[in-house]
């Protein structure tokens, strides 16, 4: 996972926008559960939820990434929207729970191909990530704890207080 994730992740800093390999992994992730209504092999189930969770999984470092650069951009926090991340996740994984109880495990399968499809409808209506101006903007100091190179660069560009 650590590879692809390197992949992926170059791909979207060399994409004109995060937007794009945002939907398109999403779309990617919707595809395989729709598949697991026909199966009932175990080799067959275990390969389509690897190309389930793979993009998923994937797009999770571009995706914070993405919402990092918003909340710099709108002035939020990043770690407020972390913590309602966290939050709407253990409310979705409740109601998830308390629908499969009532419905049984033969629920599972479509409320999967459901939160799938949500997903990636959803991601088709993400704003553009990055504007042109901001391939030519300063460093700002936020982000030398991601990235530790941009100390180095402004230290060697004599900025203050490097």
């Amino acid at each position: 996972m650590i590879v692809i994730n390197m992949i992926v992740g170059r791909s979207a800093d060399r994409a004109s926008d995060w937007r794009n390999v945002i939907v398109i992994g999403s779309i990617i992730a919707a595809i395989p559960p729709i598949f697991l209504l026909f199966m009932d092999d175990y080799v067959a189930i275990l390969i389509i939820w690897t190309l389930l969770i793979v993009p998923f999984r994937a797009i999770a470092p571009v995706v914070d990434a993405a919402a990092y650069r918003m909340t710099r951009r709108t002035g939020m926090d990043f770690g407020a929207i972390r913590v309602w991340g966290t939050i709407g996740f253990v409310a979705v994984t409740l109601v998830a729970g308390v629908v499969l109880d009532r419905m049984g495990a033969g629920a599972f399968v479509p409320l999967l191909i459901a939160v799938s499809l949500i997903r990636a409808l959803v991601s088709l209506g993400l704003p553009l990530f990055r504007s042109p101006d901001e391939y030519s903007r300063p460093m700002h100091p936020i982000d030398a704890p991601i990235n530790p190179l941009i100390a180095i660069h402004w230290a060697s560009s004599g900025a203050p207080g490097s």
